[in-house]
């Protein structure tokens, strides 16, 4: 989970609502901060945060390792993705919740609107209510399914 430190409370513009959403996204697996946990909460994201984001939250499978470095060796335009991010942005092309890209991206610049809008259509989550609940329940039913691996003897799920 994210160390959300008081000092981050302090800078953090959006007040209590903003630490329930903080909470509410680490506890789901959907955001992880930076190393050792810290959370810049007024900090712009960049492309490869978003996609990582957002793909946490998608339910595609995490492509394996032999994947992963085969979509990069067929992909030369995602060369500057950072390591942390290959995986899941590597799962998210081919998973179709991020399209191909046309030509070079820049995945350490900032996210744009634009970048939002194809993520969130990118996201096929069934559900027409109230997205908290969605993501409540998507906690409960990942909660079951690694209580059920455990149980099998399969050990954990891919982590997200």
């Amino acid at each position: 989970p994210i160390a959300i430190h008081e000092e981050d409370y302090g800078r953090l513009t959006m007040g209590p609502q903003g630490q329930e959403a903080i909470r509410a996204v680490s506890n789901h697996g959907l955001m992880d901060g930076y190393p050792h946990g810290a959370f810049r909460p007024d900090e712009p994201i960049s492309k490869a945060e978003a996609i990582v984001a957002t793909f946490n939250g998608s339910g595609i499978a995490v492509l394996d390792g032999q994947e992963v470095d085969r979509f990069f060796g067929e992909n030369d335009r995602y060369r500057n993705v950072p390591g942390w991010a290959r995986a899941k942005v590597a799962s998210a092309v081919r998973g179709g919740l991020y399209p191909a890209a046309n030509g070079q991206v820049d995945f350490s610049a900032p996210a744009t609107q634009g970048d939002l809008a194809i993520l969130l259509s990118g996201l096929d989550t069934g559900y027409s209510g109230d997205y908290r609940e969605f993501l409540k329940e998507r906690g409960r039913l990942a909660a079951e399914w690694q209580r059920l691996r455990e149980e099998s003897g399969q050990g954990s799920a891919n982590a997200v």
